[in-house]
């Protein structure tokens, strides 16, 4: 990736900035700026989701669905759903989420089960589908959420900064040392704002020819004439 930064990179850059990279400086010890650097990460990772059009970061993952099977594991670093993919009867549909006041209609399954596409909900670490009368493939689209960085690691622990979005991380952690030591952060509090707000200008414009639809969340513009929904 062009802008990835390792976990001491990252370290070494909050020292510098805080002027504690001295040898005989421990008033932090290394772990300590790490885990504000992680918590950084974290806040950053979800500011730049809220802000951002297409996603940054997306992996896929195949779910072999069973006949009269309801649940299914998510993969274990999933955080936000993008898409749920299944191949029914040879045809590729997008499937549609259920409410959880559907659930008890959809247990009985529909009236004509072999065309109309199931449902799934996510709850847990799980995802279910119903009615659970169909054999079929499914692929999730996810966003996975920011790991936790560790030191020492071979290869090195890393993160992707895309076009300089790290160092609002960077800043959050020198505010947060000089905090503890007791001197102003407004500086460094306030340069992680600016570089927040250019990340809201950036965000969205990953293809800035073609932005993101509206999506329309009543199903009005899926309904057929006699107002069942398309499959």
């Amino acid at each position: 990736m062009a802008r990835e930064r390792t976990a001491e990179d990252l370290v070494q850059d909050v020292r510098q900035r805080a002027g504690m990279e001295g040898p005989q400086d421990d008033f932090c010890s290394d772990p300590e700026i790490l885990e504000y650097l992680n918590q950084e990460l974290a806040e950053l990772r979800g500011h730049l989701r809220m802000n951002e059009g297409q996603p940054h970061q997306r992996l896929s993952k195949d779910i072999s669905v069973q006949a009269g099977i309801t649940l299914y594991d998510l993969p274990q670093d999933f955080w936000e759903l993008l898409s749920v993919e299944a191949i029914i009867g040879g045809l590729r549909r997008m499937l549609q989420p259920f409410m959880e006041n559907e659930r008890a209609a959809l247990v009985n399954g529909p009236y004509f089960a072999s065309i109309v596409s199931p449902l799934y909900r996510i709850a847990n670490n799980q995802i279910e589908f119903l009615p659970a009368q169909q054999t079929f493939t499914v692929t999730i689209r996810y966003v996975p959420p920011q790991p936790r960085l560790r030191l020492g690691q071979n290869p090195p622990d890393k993160v992707e900064g895309y076009n300089g979005y790290e160092i609002a991380a960077v800043y959050g952690a020198v505010a947060s040392v000089q905090q503890k030591e007791q001197t102003d952060p407004t500086f460094y509090e306030g340069r992680k704002q600016r570089v927040l707000a250019y990340i809201d200008r950036l965000a969205a414009q990953r293809d800035a020819g073609r932005p993101e639809r509206v999506q329309d969340v009543t199903g009005a513009l899926n309904m057929g004439p006699f107002g069942f929904g398309w499959f």
